[in-house]
């Protein structure tokens, strides 16, 4: 069983997008790490 790891991100106004990738989607984790850092 693959872990899930799930960040948000605020854009377009106030909607807000929900990323949930596996262990093996560094690349979109990094980007969605630093949208959190933004916020």
């Amino acid at each position: 069983m693959k872990k899930l790891i799930c960040c948000f991100s605020n854009s377009n106004n106030n909607r807000l997008k929900v990323y949930c990738i596996d262990q093996e989607g560094l690349k979109l984790l990094k980007i969605c790490l630093y949208k959190l850092s933004i916020i």
